[in-house]
């Protein structure tokens, strides 16, 4: 499944996937928000290190494959 593509990708370059998606999400030129959740202020730290992230082009590719490998994954 797709989950898993990502999961991989995400343990490959040594990333949290939680960073890993929300860092994706910067580089898209149409995205002008990520909406996500956080229930506890450890979650929202969590989450907002993300902003520290910057992925390499070898994973932007590898993310690019797994979407071309599940382009509909729910």
């Amino acid at each position: 499944p797709a989950v898993d593509a990502y999961l991989e990708i995400a343990r490959k370059h040594g990333l949290d996937p939680v960073h890993m998606a929300l860092a994706w999400c910067v580089t898209r030129p149409f995205m002008c928000s990520a909406i996500f959740g956080a229930t506890t202020l450890s979650q929202l730290e969590h989450i907002l290190k993300a902003s520290e992230v910057t992925l390499s082009q070898e994973c932007l590719e590898d993310i690019s494959r797994a979407h071309k490998a599940h382009p509909l994954p729910y």
